[in-house]
């Protein structure tokens, strides 16, 4: 049986595919113990301690590279109230429309200038004629 598994891990043949999960080990003598095949990387779970491990096996010329991770458990927050986060999505919502209505205004404050600075005339080079009603003119309602 040893002679079998010698045979399988010389030829690069892997053995039950371990490669969507963690192995489930009791120690870490055992994950760094754990055959790898040439190319590939194993995950390992100890089961009595709050500790990952991870075996690389890149080539036959370098030793595996084993490291240690160690679990810590973070409690989860609260949700926020429903309410509280539709007033704030409701209060964001109006400071973004009073945003889009203020750059509206300065669009169009900044195509007057350039229509009467470039395009136009500009109210200092108009000249106001004074008129004076007709007299022959008929005003009536």
């Amino acid at each position: 049986m040893a002679f079998g598994g010698f045979y399988n891990n010389y030829y690069g043949q892997q053995l039950p595919a371990q490669n969507n999960g963690f192995v489930m080990v009791h120690n870490e003598d055992e994950a760094r113990n754990y055959p790898v095949a040439y190319g590939n990387s194993v995950t390992f779970k100890d089961e009595n301690s709050p500790y990952i491990y991870t075996k690389t096996c890149v080539s036959q010329l370098q030793p595996p590279v084993f490291e240690k991770y160690r679990l810590v458990k973070e409690d989860i927050k609260p949700a926020s109230d429903p309410v509280n986060i539709l007033d704030n999505l409701k209060q964001e919502i109006v400071e973004l429309w009073a945003e889009i209505n203020s750059l509206k205004e300065n669009k169009s404050q900044i195509a007057e200038v350039r229509n009467n600075g470039r395009y136009g005339k500009r109210n200092a080079d108009v000249q106001s004629v004074p008129s004076e009603p007709d007299a022959d003119a008929d005003y009536a309602v």
